[in-house]
C-alpha cells in the first residue's frame, strides 16, 4: 500500500540520516515514523505483513535513540525528546498483545533497550523493573547457564547495587559463609558414604606419654655423685674380661669382646 511505502522510505531516510550524524533530521524522520505506527496500531489489527514493518520501524528508532543518547557520544540538544521517543516506541510492542508484538526473542530485545534507556534518562528504578519483566518473559527451561538469562541476572544485580538496594559487601560475607557451609555439609556427606561402604580406616590408638613417679624415665636418669662408684664397675668389668680372653689355654678368646667395625680412613694425599 502507499502507507507501507512512505514508511519504508522514511525508514530508509532515518537510516542514512542517523549513519551520516545528522541527528536533527534523523529526530524528525523517527518522530513522523513512530506517528504513523501509534496511528496505525490503534485504529486496526495490522495484518502478519505490516506488523512486520511497524515492528522493524519502532526497532530502528529504539535503536536510533539508545545509540544518540550512548554517553560516550555527543550528545545532542533535544536528548530528552529523543529518549522519550525511544522509550515510546518500546512501549508501542511491549504493551501490544496482537502480531505487531513480535515473538518473545524480539520482545527481550526491546525490554534490553528500555532498560538502557531508562537508565540514560536517569530513571534506575523504571530500568530495573525492565529487567526483571525480561526475566519473567524468559521460560523457566532457559534459566540456570543459558547466556541470556545470566546477563540479565548481572545486569539487575548492578542496577540494584547503584539503586542502594544491595551491599554489595554483605553480599560477599554471606556468598562466603554460604561457600563454607556447603563444602562442610559435601564432606560430611563424603565421610557418612564411606562409612556406609566400610571404607574408614580404623581410627589409630590415641598416643599418651608413660610418667613414673619422680617424673624422669631411667633411661634418662643421671647420678653425678655416683660417677666414681659407676666408672669403677665399669672398669672392674672389662679388666675381668681381658683377663678371661688372654687365661684360655688355645689362646685369646675373642668371643669374650662385643663385635667390634673398624673403617679406614681415606689417606689424604688422596
Amino acid at each position: 500500500t502507499n502507507e507501507e511505502v512512505i514508511l519504508s522510505t522514511r525508514l530508509f531516510l532515518l537510516k542514512s540520516y542517523w549513519a551520516s550524524h545528522q541527528t536533527e533530521e534523523a529526530f524528525i524522520e523517527a518522530h513522523a515514523i513512530q506517528t504513523t505506527v501509534e496511528t496505525t496500531a490503534t485504529k486496526t489489527t495490522p495484518s502478519n505483513c505490516r506488523s512486520a514493518l511497524l515492528l522493524l520501524a519502532c526497532q530502528t528508532i529504539a535503536h536510533f535513540a539508545n545509540d544518540t543518547t550512548n554517553n560516550s557520544l555527543t550528545p545532542p540538544t533535544n536528548c530528552n525528546a529523543i529518549l522519550a521517543l525511544g522509550l515510546s516506541s518500546c512501549r508501542i510492542i511491549l504493551t501490544n498483545n496482537t502480531p505487531l508484538g513480535g515473538n518473545p526473542k524480539q520482545r527481550r530485545v526491546f525490554y534490553t533497550v528500555e532498560s538502557e534507556l531508562h537508565e540514560r534518562n536517569g530513571d534506575l528504578s523504571a530500568a530495573a523493573s525492565s529487567i526483571e519483566s525480561l526475566i519473567a518473559s524468559m521460560p523457566p527451561t532457559s534459566h540456570g547457564n543459558n547466556v541470556p538469562y545470566i546477563t540479565a541476572t548481572s545486569r539487575l544485580y548492578e542496577l540494584r547495587v547503584a539503586m542502594g538496594l544491595i551491599d554489595e559487601e554483605q553480599e560477599r560475607v554471606e556468598a562466603e559463609a554460604l561457600e563454607a557451609y556447603a563444602r562442610s555439609c559435601t564432606a560430611l556427606q563424603e565421610c557418612q558414604e564411606k562409612k556406609k561402604r566400610g571404607n574408614l580406616s580404623p581410627r589409630k590408638p590415641k598416643i599418651e606419654m608413660i610418667r613414673i613417679p619422680n617424673g624422669i624415665p631411667d633411661v634418662a636418669q643421671v647420678h653425678p655423685e655416683r660417677y666414681s662408684d659407676l666408672l669403677s664397675e665399669k672398669v672392674a668389668l672389662l679388666e675381668g674380661r681381658v683377663r678371661e680372653a688372654f687365661a684360655a689355654e688355645d689362646g685369646p678368646n675373642d668371643d669374650a669382646f662385643p663385635a667390634t667395625e673398624l673403617f679406614e680412613s681415606a689417606l689424604l694425599s688422596e
